[in-house]
């Protein structure tokens, strides 16, 4: 299937189902924040949250390990039916984004009919380029409650927080990545050159210029800094220090030490050129061609570049590297908010359309193991996809003509690693996140709905510019110094007073 939902997360995609004439709708991306900005956490954040009932409809092969996520090695051989009976009684058309080429429309896709046969009524897609996406959508509106259906009740709580705007809660979630992203090697590359992964800040910096051979077109690094900073302490956008003053990352210490070392490997020449030059458009191409040998990605472009580049390179390993602290003691990861895309509700659909649109967003979260998780992924087997010799759903020319991610950007299942077409990959994303698990903190914000003020938008890219020029070298090092200083003046003060409060109001 072309375009998942990782990678849907990774540029930043969300849903928008909106109505055509006569027809319900959803609707997609980021609710506007209140003028003055709002918070809510705790118990009030809690009362609005649908109560979490886990199901399962196949056993994995690699159960999760205290929490991580399992592993499929092989696709259930008898998908069994979740959702009873018709899902829609009318039309819905649907926006959504696309960072792929358009499957055919409705009418010339065999997929849509057989889908929207099982639905009982037609989705129809307005496919709209992801870059344009945002600009397309209608302001949200209220909403309306979750209501208890199975699928999403599967949904865990965490993944909800992100559906709550001005202290309702306006839609459903796609579940995301706890670990949003990480540094990935090249382990053949690796072998090849005797090549240990690192365990410490210094051994990073033994790795990076043990891999780098620029006479042969070779770099040992693409992006790395985000990961470098929470090697090196990073505990999210927000701490408080020993006496309870809340500090942003950029006046913590463990943030100027991670742009002084991250600045001495592009002084070192370590970093590819097409990075050091800003130009991001050309990494899985560099990564993919031993140009560049670590770089820091979103989970879901592991799978989907192993699925890329296998075909024409059977030999092509890639791993993601194991997590570690500067000075060589136990990493931390801060996790993110696990929500990858939110589908909103509009104010103006009646209430027996809110459960009808409920119903589609069920069908769509409906985990493997189920005819709908299937039937979504993969149509109607025998004509989309043919069983391998391992029992594994692997799509015909005409399903890979056809089926994008359309209908899963209505909802999705929990985290599970499905890619059963390369059982090394389940195995080797199983064993990271099982060993990894451990190793997560809640950021101070995490489990909290914050709505920044408008006022302050720009104010996080403007300094991550600013610090990716004294990575680049386009701004002295010596500057470092004085990122928090700078942040204080141009609205840092009043942002971190807004947020001083919300933190002491949920008792943080």
């Amino acid at each position: 299937m072309r375009g998942n939902p990782d990678t849907a997360v990774d540029r930043r995609a969300f849903l928008g189902l909106l109505a055509a004439a006569g027809g319900a709708a959803l609707v997609g991306c980021q609710a506007p924040a209140p003028r003055g900005g709002s918070a809510l956490g705790g118990d009030a954040l809690a009362a609005l949250l649908p109560a979490h009932r886990p199901v399962e409809f196949a056993k994995p092969d690699l159960p999760g390990v205290n929490g991580s996520a399992p592993g499929y090695l092989s696709y259930p051989a008898a998908p069994v039916p979740a959702v009873r009976g018709p899902v829609l009684s009318a039309d819905v058309t649907a926006m959504t984004p696309s960072f792929w080429p358009p499957a055919p429309g409705l009418g010339q896709n065999s997929y849509y009919d057989a889908v929207n046969e099982r639905l009982g009524g037609a989705v129809k897609f307005e496919t709209v380029s992801g870059a344009d996406y945002q600009a397309k959508l209608a302001a949200l509106m209220a909403a309306r409650q979750v209501a208890d259906y199975p699928m999403l009740a599967n949904i865990p709580t965490d993944s909800w927080h992100a559906c709550v705007h001005n202290g309702r809660l306006h839609g459903v979630p796609y579940p995301g990545q706890l670990f949003p992203e990480v540094l990935f090697y090249r382990d053949d590359v690796f072998e090849q050159l005797g090549v240990e992964p690192p365990r410490s800040a210094e051994e990073f910096a033994a790795m990076a210029k043990r891999l780098n051979d620029p006479a042969n077109n070779r770099w040992a690094l693409g992006d790395v800094f985000r990961s470098l900073v929470r090697a090196f302490g990073g505990r999210g956008d927000w701490v408080r220090d020993d006496s309870g003053t809340l500090l942003n990352q950029l006046e913590a210490p463990w943030y100027a030490e991670a742009v002084r070392f991250t600045r001495s490997l592009y002084d070192a020449g370590c970093v590819h050129p097409d990075i050091v030059a800003g130009n991001w458009n050309r990494g899985n191409e560099l990564f993919a061609s031993r140009q560049m040998v670590v770089n820091q990605g979103g989970m879901g472009a592991w799978a989907e570049q192993v699925a890329q580049q296998r075909p024409a390179d059977p030999g092509f390993r890639m791993t993601a590297l194991p997590l570690f602290a500067h000075d060589g003691g136990e990493p931390t990861y801060p996790v993110a908010a696990p929500t990858a895309m939110v589908a909103f509700v509009r104010e103006d659909v009646p209430d027996d359309r809110v459960r009808e649109l409920l119903r589609l967003c069920d069908f769509a979260a409906a985990p493997i193991g189920t005819e709908e998780h299937r039937l979504l992924r993969y149509g109607v087997e025998g004509v989309r996809s043919r069983r391998d010799e391992r029992g594994n759903p692997a799509l015909t020319p005409l399903g890979q003509k056809e089926i994008t991610l359309t209908y899963g950007f209505a909802a999705g299942p929990p985290e599970a690693i499905t890619t059963t077409d390369h059982p090394d990959l389940v195995r080797a994303q199983h064993a990271w996140y099982a060993r990894e698990w451990g190793h997560r903190t809640k950021p101070l914000a995490f489990g909290l709905r914050v709505e920044e003020p408008p006022e302050f938008a720009t104010l996080a890219k403007e300094f991550a510019d600013r610090t990716a020029d004294i990575l680049r070298g386009r701004a002295g090092l010596s500057e470092v110094d004085g990122l928090g200083e700078r942040w204080r003046k141009a609205g840092g003060d009043r942002l971190r007073e807004f947020y001083d409060k919300a933190l002491r109001d949920a008792g943080r």
